[in-house]
């Protein structure tokens, strides 16, 4: 038998109290059975928005499938959890260097995905009536660098230039630009030179993610907090297929198809 592992930096078990956090989810705790399933077809470690989005697709994909969602600490409590929740794109400055590098094409798929995601992360948020503090805001990027403003300028005019009158049929975000004086008079920043704004969301990424794990929840998903992995390994048999086992502080569980 041969096998792989794969270690993994466990965190911090006495994390500082977010002000995003407080009070805690009803389901910061959560376990959706008293012990550990021996074996599942899914098996997601996190239950930040990344693990939270994945669970909530694959049951809607795969509705009985096995799928089971770990946590080291509370649920959401890491990095999506201490988010302010600046809801925004920002690919647009680096269009013209992806340009160069990859061609118009992969410049336009890249840009559009990130901000066709922000889009649908609105529209979701709307449809489902999630409470999560959404609103409709307008963001800002100041610069107070004036090569940085410079190349911020020629990522815009890259844009227009590739795209003409019709940048506002293919792009979904349009942005508009603050002259130094307009900037400082009026967005009262004395040190800036510039700035470009946008259409953006604000919300609470962890009530967010609360309503994604609830949805999931109630399709089945067994969301176990407190529950670590220690470590991930591979085993194949000689006369087998290659088996995935997480290894957790509660004991382990098999990856099964």
């Amino acid at each position: 038998m041969t096998a792989s592992k794969l270690h993994v930096d466990l965190p911090s078990p006495n994390p500082t109290k977010s002000y995003w956090q407080t009070p805690p989810l009803p389901i910061a705790n959560h376990r959706s059975t008293a012990n550990l399933p021996s074996s599942s077809k899914y098996v997601i470690v996190g239950s930040g928005i990344t693990g939270a989005s994945i669970a909530h697709k694959l049951l809607l994909e795969e509705p009985a499938a096995s799928t089971t969602l770990l946590e080291a600490r509370q649920a959401c409590s890491g990095a999506t959890g201490r988010k302010g929740g600046h809801c925004r794109t920002g690919r647009y400055l680096s269009f013209k260097n992806y340009l160069e590098q990859f061609g118009e094409e992969d410049a336009l798929r890249m840009e559009k995905l990130e901000e066709q995601n922000v889009k649908n992360v609105g529209e979701f948020i709307k449809k489902h009536r999630i409470e999560c503090d959404l609103r409709d805001v307008e963001t800002l990027d100041v610069f107070t660098d004036l090569p940085e403003w410079k190349e911020a300028l020629a990522a815009l005019k890259a844009r227009r230039e590739i795209f003409g009158e019709k940048i506002d049929e293919k792009l979904l975000v349009k942005h508009k630009v603050w002259s130094p004086k307009e900037t400082r008079e009026g967005l009262l920043i004395p040190e800036g030179i510039g700035a470009i704004s946008f259409p953006a969301y604000a919300l609470s990424p962890y009530k967010f993610v609360y309503a994604l794990l609830e949805m999931s929840l109630k399709r089945g998903l067994n969301l176990q907090t407190n529950t670590p992995v220690l470590e991930v390994s591979q085993h194949k048999p000689r006369d087998g297929e290659k088996k995935w086992i997480v290894h957790t502080n509660r004991g382990r569980l098999w990856r099964r198809k």
